[in-house]
């Protein structure tokens, strides 16, 4: 396992991105503990489907420290603030994201995201982000 680690794969849209995450990544297990936001309906095969906010939270207080993969469909762009909140206060695990791009640009990134990344190596937190 990558302890700690931030993970950037960026290229040209087509060239092979999110199928190295999955084949690369997520196929290999290198993190037991994975939350992956899927924002194009891509990883429907890498863990539990979680829909809302509410069953996001629950799951994570239920699971405790056991090893989990939850693949987040995200429907509203209102939501990330929250899922971003939601994620931070789970310890030792990775967080995928798909189309980072969608949620910070080189001037600006959403405060939760923001702070998940510069406290991730406190919270045994890792990164692996997928952009253009």
């Amino acid at each position: 396992m990558l302890s700690n680690s931030i993970i950037g794969v960026i290229s040209k849209k087509g060239n092979g991105k999110s199928y190295f995450v999955k084949t690369e990544i997520l196929a290999k297990k290198i993190y037991p503990r994975q939350i992956i936001l899927d924002t194009q309906n891509e990883y429907n095969s890498f863990g539990v489907i979680i829909e809302d906010l509410e069953s996001l939270r629950t799951f994570l207080l239920t699971y405790g420290e056991k090893n989990f993969s939850i693949v987040y469909k995200l429907k509203e762009m209102d939501d990330t603030n929250e899922f971003f909140h939601i994620s931070r206060q789970v310890n030792n695990y990775c967080l995928i994201v798909e189309e980072i791009h969608l949620f910070c640009d080189p001037h600006n990134i959403q405060e939760d995201l923001r702070n998940s990344i510069a406290l991730g190596r406190h919270k045994q937190r890792s990164l692996v982000y997928i952009s253009q």
